[in-house]
Formats: structure tokens, sequence, C-alpha cells
């Protein structure tokens, strides 16, 4: 519990200060799951690679979730903390109204409060986050973003059992 909050911490109150964005995000998996998300991202790389209509921007993600299931006879809470880096193929002068697409691809490392959730034994506090997600950027200084992302979490097989955890969010971020 020490390292939890530890970790919590570092990520709440150290890394938000280079942060440019906060987003929140919300979603459902199978077995009456849902998610609950608040994070912080910001751009490491900009404009890693670039082409006339496409570029590839490298960001830094970093936040906590809360799990939850409605199974009373399985462990209905699971707290997460995570990093990931993601890379975000976003199109440049999509639209003229100012509408920018963008696919993400991430795979990233999370701390989970229980190795049990939901009638599923993770088999490890440790766990790999991967993202596949699709959106769209928007605003005069491009601020907003709407967006849809894949979950998934699991050990990789790096401990048995790997029971691991898919879920489906819609996402919302802000630059500040």
């Amino acid at each position: 519990m020490r390292a939890l909050l530890a970790l919590l911490s570092l990520f709440f109150f150290i890394m938000p200060v280079r942060a440019a964005h906060i987003n929140v995000a919300y979603g459902y998996g199978v077995d009456n799951l849902t998610i609950a998300r608040l994070g912080f991202y910001s751009k490491i790389v900009d404009k890693w690679m670039q082409s006339d209509t496409w570029r590839l921007d490298v960001l830094l993600d970093y936040g906590a979730a809360y799990l939850h299931t409605n199974k009373s006879e399985c462990s209905t809470r699971l707290n997460v903390i995570n990093l990931n880096p993601i890379l975000r193929f976003k199109a440049r002068n999509f639209t003229q109204h100012k509408l920018f697409p963008y696919l993400d691809l991430s795979i990233g490392l999370s701390y989970a409060s229980n190795k049990n959730f939901g009638c599923r034994n993770l088999g490890s506090h440790w766990l790999f986050e991967d993202r596949l997600g699709l959106g769209v950027v928007w605003g005069q200084n491009q601020q907003f973003e709407l967006g849809y992302r894949f979950q998934h979490y699991s050990n990789a097989y790096l401990s048995s059992p790997n029971h691991g955890i898919n879920l489906g969010m819609l996402n919302f971020a802000i630059k500040f």
C-alpha cells in the first residue's frame, strides 16, 4: 500500500508540472466491468516523423484508474496507476474545419492494487497496459480531443495465471 501511495504522489504532484493535457476516460468491459480514469499526457517528441499529410508524435501518459464490477461473489474494485509511451499518428491539414484525426498505439506499465479482480486472477500486481485508440483533435489551438480506445491489461505471461482485462473507453482531453 505504501508503494501505491508513493507512486500516486509521484504521478499527481510531480509529473503534472510537465503535462500539457489532462484527460478523463470512462468505459466498459465484459462481466459488467466499468473503468473511470484520470490522466495527464505531454509530448516528449514533437513531429518525430512527418509527411505532407501525417505526422508522428511521441507522448508520455500517466494516470490512475478505478475499475469496478457488480459481481458480488468476486473482488469488485481495482485501482491502477500507469505510465505509457504513446505513438500518435495525426493528420496534418486534414480539413478546413481544423479537425485532425489520430491513431494511438501504446504498450505501457501499470501497477494494480490487487492481483484478483472481477473473478479474474491477474497473476501479478505489475501489468502491461496495451492501447489502440482513434480520435479527433479540434479547436483554435487544437486544445480539445475526443476519442475511443481499446485497452487491455495483462501480465504478458510473465506470471501465472494471466486472466487479462479488456475494456472499451471513451476519452476526452483538454490542453492547459
